[in-house]
């Protein structure tokens, strides 16, 4: 840090207003400044508005809410972006994808949907997911590859990319775990065509699928 530059700010809501003081010394002299956030404060309210609409709606559903972070449905933006609709983070869906109503058809190898919600570069304020976290999603399998398909899964950052969790299937139409590379058949089955919720969640680092 520049030694003739030292700054503090602080955020001030008061009277419906938004502003942010900041205090500090540069170059041996006091300056403090108090600049509005309208824009700031216009935006939040937005998304707190949104997020008590979608909390609404989701109260009477079976969807499990507590705890949600992120929820993907809106395939309308556009581009290679998956619009959150919580306003927190967008996933990035990758090639081969084709948009459907509710979300997207996966139609190729290395076809899916990426949400870097444990990457402190992309998103620092959720790194929490790295210990303990729900996945659920609403999947369709239509033509598939006897060797299998990777479904909802959790992966690590590294050079070569591992589901420490996850879904698959294999060629006899049953549901596969996966877990640190380790694959178990289940006894369930699954149908080509018919629509199934399926849940991968981590509480406190233990493992625990759902279909």
């Amino acid at each position: 840090m520049d030694n003739n530059l030292e700054l503090f700010h602080t955020l001030l809501h008061s009277d419906g207003a938004l502003h942010i003081l900041q205090d500090g010394i540069i170059k041996r002299s006091n300056n403090i400044s108090l600049v509005p956030l309208t824009e700031g404060l216009q935006m939040i309210n937005y998304v707190l508005k949104s997020w008590a609409q979608l909390d609404s709606s989701f109260s009477e559903s079976f969807t499990p809410t507590a705890g949600l972070v992120v929820f993907l449905f809106n395939a309308s933006s556009g581009g290679d972006t998956w619009i959150d609709d919580y306003l927190c983070l967008n996933a990035i869906v990758t090639k081969n994808a084709m948009k459907f109503k509710d979300g997207f058809v996966f139609t190729g190898p290395w076809s899916g949907a990426v949400w870097l919600v444990s990457s402190r570069e992309h998103n620092g304020p959720h790194t929490f997911v790295s210990c303990d976290f729900t996945i659920v999603a609403t999947v369709m399998i239509q033509n598939f590859s006897k060797l299998g398909t990777p479904l909802p899964g959790a992966g690590l950052d590294a050079l070569v990319s591992t589901n420490f969790i996850g879904l698959s299937h294999d060629a006899d139409s049953r549901w596969v775990t996966v877990f640190y590379g380790i694959k178990t058949a289940s006894g369930s089955t699954w149908e080509p065509g018919k629509e199934y919720q399926v849940a991968l969640m981590l509480p406190d680092g233990h493992r625990d699928v759902c279909t």
